[in-house]
Order: C-alpha cells, then sequence, then structure tokens
C-alpha cells in the first residue's frame, strides 16, 4: 500500500503527459485493495455465522431430541425460510434435518441402552419415541438387533 502513495507523490510532482494517468491508476489499485480486504473480511464474518447457526442449531436439536421437532421450529431458531433451511442444514451435515434428528436419536439411545439402567420405554420417551413398539421395530431395522439385545450384547463395557 504504501509503494501505492509513494507512486501518487512522485507523479503529482510530475506535469508529464502519463502522470495524471498514472495516479489514477495508483487510486485504482488502492480502492481494489481496500475492497479486498472488505470482502475478505465479510466472507470471514459470514463463514463464522454459518458456523454459529449450524452450532445453535445442533445445540437446540441436542436439547429437544425427547420431543417432537418440525422443519419449521428447526428453521425458526435460525431465522431462516424453511426451504432454504433444509438446503443448509444437508450442505454442511450432508443428510437432511429430519434424518440428522433419527440418527442423533439413535446415537442417545444406544449411549442410554448401555450406560445406564433405564428400561428400554423410558430410553423411547427420552430419543423422541413416544411409541415404545415403534422404538423398537426402528432401533432393530436400525442397528439389526432389538434395544435388549443391543443392551445385553454390550453390557460388558
Amino acid at each position: 500500500m504504501l509503494g501505492y502513495f509513494e507512486e501518487l507523490i512522485v507523479n503529482r510532482s510530475h506535469d508529464g503527459l502519463t502522470s495524471s494517468i498514472k495516479i489514477q491508476a495508483a487510486l485504482l489499485e488502492m480502492i481494489a485493495m481496500y475492497i479486498d480486504q472488505g470482502l475478505r473480511g465479510t466472507n470471514v464474518n459470514t463463514k463464522f455465522s454459518s458456523v454459529n447457526k449450524l452450532v445453535d442449531t445442533i445445540k437446540y436439536i441436542d436439547e429437544n431430541l425427547d420431543k417432537e421437532m418440525t422443519i419449521h421450529e428447526l428453521s425458526q431458531t435460525v431465522h431462516f425460510h424453511p426451504n432454504y433451511f433444509i438446503r443448509f442444514f444437508k450442505t454442511h451435515f450432508g443428510v437432511p434435518p429430519m434424518r440428522y434428528i433419527y440418527d442423533r436419536r439413535m446415537e442417545k439411545a444406544k449411549e442410554l441402552l448401555v450406560y445406564s439402567s433405564y428400561s428400554v420405554t423410558e430410553v423411547a420417551n427420552m430419543t423422541g419415541f413416544q411409541d415404545g413398539s415403534y422404538f423398537s421395530t426402528s432401533f432393530k431395522k436400525h442397528m439389526g438387533m432389538s434395544p435388549s439385545d443391543f443392551r445385553q450384547v454390550n453390557n460388558g463395557r
């Protein structure tokens, strides 16, 4: 940046044919650098803002795994339109939000089955499955074994 100022000073003191063009060129270069630096800062802030929105969403999901969640409700937590929210979420996590919630519920259920003494019905309720039989069926489809069998196999941990 200092070089451009020196260029301005040198060409200001000359009355040559190209002096005014060189002054304009130096000024335009300085303006371009200023804009580039400003855009880089905005990009960082935008990325940081996106990360914060993702963190807020994940925290909200984890804090509410035991409750029914909707796309509208999730999109409101980050102030996005529901359609945009789905695309935004899928871009960053590779799966739609509802699939992420389902997978997260299954992970939480596995943790509870292995590391707690809650009944299968209690685990189902704590992970957002209001119907114990639906939970058992979903768990078996997801893991290849029933919740009780999973607990028994992993009880030695």
